[in-house]
């Protein structure tokens, strides 16, 4: 990378030579790129709206990967061992479901009363 003097106002190489106009470009190209990426990665700090859209998704990811395996797992486990005992498992649904419907009529009528 060629090096600028301000007092002579000359471009040298770092061995102290003169630079070619290859060695011009290849430096002008290079300083051209690192500008490009500057203005890329300031302009993706400035959004900052984009930003938090990206964490917000990020955050939602891990959460659904969090929870997902173990409540599959359990919902497969429960699956499983309804295939499993059949009377059982619609004896105890036909059980919670009598149970609920008595607490919704006793709410219902302690709301009236």
């Amino acid at each position: 990378m060629t090096t600028h003097d301000t007092r002579s106002g000359q471009w040298t190489l770092p061995g102290g030579a003169e630079p070619t106009d290859d060695d011009l470009r290849r430096d002008i190209e290079l300083t051209r790129e690192e500008l490009g990426a500057t203005v890329e990665e300031l302009a993706h700090r400035a959004n900052v709206k984009d930003r938090a859209q990206q964490a917000a998704r990020a955050r939602v990811v891990a959460v659904r990967q969090t929870v997902a395996t173990p409540m599959v797992r359990r919902a497969v486990f429960l699956l499983a061992a309804a295939r499993r005992h059949p009377v059982a498992t619609v004896t105890t649904g036909t059980v919670c479901a009598g149970l609920a419907l008595l607490l919704v009529r006793q709410m219902l009528r302690i709301r009236q009363s």
